[in-house]
């Protein structure tokens, strides 16, 4: 699912959740790509893997924090790495593995009025009969969170958390790759990620 298919299908969900829910209205949060916790890369002198440091990375508002290999770079500041529909206001953390063309980010849609339960079932029927993507996998739906994972039509994976906060603020963070499974960027940001 592209950029902006992601934005709509969020925009929808976020949009009939306001109908029913009298919400304020909200911007929808798009994905962007990502790195595999699980690859590893080889010397040419030896068979041992080779693991890249980690470190953890933090968005702008403190929200979001996700340990990553060291081989990412941020991005918050380029544009061309923002998802699509997204305010830089929004975008709170973009990093970028340019060798695995994968891309991370978190965005802040605003805050939800109404209950989570009601916007996480429009959601998830939204990416169910999206006809754009294959393979969409609904997955860890709890009463403040929903993952999701699914092939883009233009081949690209992508893999994301919606997390409505303490506060009620709506984070979205995805992870898009040409490279790397659907399924392991979803273990990737379950394995790492923590939102506030």
């Amino acid at each position: 699912m592209s950029y902006k298919t992601t934005a709509l299908l969020l925009a929808a969900a976020l949009g009939l959740s306001a109908c029913n829910q009298n919400a304020a209205e909200q911007k929808p949060a798009a994905s962007a790509p990502v790195v595999a916790a699980s690859e590893t890369s080889t010397q040419a002198v030896s068979a041992s893997p080779v693991v890249a440091a980690s470190v953890t990375v933090t968005s702008k508002d403190g929200k979001v924090s996700l340990s990553l290999e060291d081989t990412f770079t941020d991005k918050i500041s380029d544009a061309a790495f923002a998802p699509e529909k997204a305010t830089a206001e929004q975008v709170t953390l973009l990093q970028y593995d340019e060798a695995r063309n994968l891309t991370i980010s978190a965005v802040d849609s605003g805050s939800l009025k109404g209950k989570a339960d009601k916007f996480f079932t429009t959601l998830k029927s939204k990416i169910e009969s999206n006809k754009e993507i294959k393979n969409a996998k609904i997955e860890n739906v709890t009463a403040t969170s929903m993952s999701y994972s699914y092939e883009r039509s233009d081949k690209a994976n992508e893999s994301c958390t919606v997390t409505v906060t303490a506060d009620n603020k709506i984070i979205t963070v995805c992870a898009t790759s040409t490279t790397v499974s659907a399924a392991d960027l979803q273990a990737l940001l379950l394995s790492n990620l923590k939102v506030n």
